[in-house]
């Protein structure tokens, strides 16, 4: 499924708690696309002297777009927030914009000081003065901005201030999946859980995805088996089997033969 930029993805609402926690907190907000570009900046405020001066005298605006790509790419992989100095010897804080567990955009939070004292690079005192005047936030602080900062994100997902693609269904029922993946899932809860009718669900699949809600559940119960055998190679095929939601080894070894066209033994051989 191709990736849906963050912009698709905003409310009025959300923009607009955005903005208010980005002025009282006297900080810049920048909501990023999944592929890097800015769909949202809270305040809306251009860069303060200090940066304008760094940029134009000692780094480039260059540097400061690769490290914010740079950036994007660790927050991705490692999937948590990250907390990292700029080259002008701010502050600034990424974190994952995440909807039904997948990644849409991210969010960088800044840029502010954590130390008394000008980075080794300012030689000059009008540059020092500069820095000096940023936004001085201790560590302790840091901490209750970023969990109030997490709080509202996490309404602003829950209560679904966005205007979500249809796409965005499946990725929810996917999540839903992935989380009950050991336990019995039934077409009527997985309705329940999507706040549709069993046979609304059943035509989504079909209609959208041309497939069922048991292939789908298969289909993730061979993929995490598959991973399994990978990272637990000391485990039979029986154990394996249970790990990924089959209450029977013979059953998991024909469903495996029909989706992939080889045995899981032919399959942990070959990796």
């Amino acid at each position: 499924m191709k990736n849906l930029k963050l912009e698709l993805l905003l409310s009025d609402r959300a923009c607009q708690i955005i903005d208010n926690f980005a002025f009282l907190m006297n900080l810049q907000v920048v909501f990023y696309s999944i592929d890097g570009q800015i769909v949202k900046r809270g305040r809306d405020e251009n860069n303060c002297a200090y940066c304008k001066y760094v940029q134009e005298q000692i780094f480039s605006h260059r540097d400061c777009l690769e490290l914010d790509l740079q950036k994007q790419k660790e927050c991705r992989e490692k999937q948590k927030t990250l907390i990292y100095q700029c080259h002008a010897g701010l502050t600034e804080v990424i974190t994952p914009v995440a909807i039904y567990n997948n990644i849409v955009g991210y969010v960088i939070i800044g840029q502010f000081r954590m130390q008394n004292n000008p980075p080794p690079f300012i030689e000059n005192e009008e540059l020092a003065k500069l820095f000096m005047a940023q936004k001085y936030i201790s560590f302790q602080e840091l901490d209750h901005i970023l969990e109030m900062f997490r709080t509202l994100l996490e309404y602003i997902t829950e209560k679904e201030l966005i205007s979500a693609p249809a796409d965005y269904r499946m990725l929810k029922l996917n999540s839903y999946i992935d989380k009950n993946l050991l336990n019995n899932i039934t077409l009527k809860n997985a309705a329940k859980y999507m706040n549709c009718s069993v046979s609304g669900l059943s035509h989504y699949l079909q209609e959208k995805h041309n497939t069922t809600l048991k292939s789908l559940i298969r289909s993730k119960r061979i993929q995490y088996a598959e991973k399994m055998m990978k990272k637990h190679p000391e485990l039979n095929l029986s154990e394996i089997a249970a790990m990924a939601g089959f209450n029977d080894s013979h059953y998991f070894s024909r469903v495996y033969h029909q989706l992939r066209g080889i045995s899981p033994s032919d399959y942990r051989n070959r990796t």
